[in-house]
């Protein structure tokens, strides 16, 4: 008998690939903006804002001596006194009031200002880091100036008016210096980089416009040291601006603008000795 045909083996189980759906994607989360973006402002607000501060802390306060200097003809210097130290500190008043009244008008945190106590450490070095940049900026500017005196020496007169104006400082007197000093840092870092500048980048949507618009105004209210103090306190004020925006720290730039105009009374105080002891080998 034949041998029969093995029956064919159970065929396997076809199985069906089914298509898996995709992943909706999902990019990566932005980084939040600063608080110095004043990104929950609204930007109408935030010129309001902007009107008050430049109207009430600083046309007001600086506009009338600014015009008698420019329009008097022989005004002189301003005279820099005792009181002076006690104005400074109703500036400061003045410009704490205006941060507080517009932190708690719209909710903001103290950061949005710069203002923030956490990590001191890094602060203090963005301090440090910010009187290097100052005076690396300075020494440059000082060669600039040197190179353009030779150039131009009209404008010595220009550079002796600021030497005039310098030494009517404080410079003999640490504790004088130090009182002065003190709130000029306080009022100006506050002013100019703490609340002019964030609102300003707010407004104009730029860092780098906002550095620069700010900057101009800071160093033409400087106008009473010259045209070449005004241009280097400029420059010196886009340096203080852009430390200001990398550390978000106001304590960082204030104390960086206390310790430098504190060194420079200082190199001012010495300046005659030194003279003395070149003249007299």
């Amino acid at each position: 008998m034949p041998e029969q045909p093995p029956l064919p083996a159970e065929p396997d189980k076809i199985v069906m690939a089914r298509p898996v759906p995709a992943l909706p994607y999902a990019p990566a989360p932005a980084k939040p903006p600063a608080p110095i973006e004043l990104p929950a402002l609204r930007r109408d607000h935030a010129y309001l804002d902007l009107v008050l501060i430049l109207t009430v802390a600083v046309i007001v306060p600086f506009a009338p001596s600014l015009l008698m200097l420019i329009v008097v003809a022989n005004s002189g210097l301003p005279q820099i006194g005792p009181l002076t130290a006690v104005f400074k500190w109703i500036d400061v008043l003045l410009v704490g009031s205006i941060a507080a009244y517009l932190l708690l008008r719209h909710t903001l945190p103290s950061a949005a200002f710069g203002l923030r106590s956490n990590g001191l450490g890094l602060q203090a070095l963005w301090s440090l880091g910010a009187l290097i940049a100052g005076y690396a900026y300075i020494a440059g500017s000082v060669v600039i100036i040197l190179a353009v005196l030779a150039l131009a020496p009209g404008l010595q007169k220009d550079l002796l008016h600021r030497v005039d104006f310098v030494q009517q400082m404080p410079v003999t007197s640490l504790i004088d210096s130090i009182l002065l000093l003190v709130p000029v840092a306080i009022h100006e870092e506050l002013l100019f980089r703490g609340m002019l500048l964030p609102y300003l980048r707010r407004v104009v949507g730029r860092w780098w416009l906002a550095i620069l618009i700010s900057s101009v105004i800071f160093g033409g209210l400087h106008f009473p040291q010259g045209w070449l103090g005004a241009l280097q306190i400029t420059g010196l004020g886009v340096v203080l601006a852009i430390c200001f925006v990398l550390s978000r720290s106001l304590l960082a730039v204030t104390i960086a603008h206390f310790v430098f105009d504190l060194l420079q009374f200082q190199i001012v105080r010495l300046l005659p000795d030194m003279q003395d002891l070149l003249q007299n080998g």
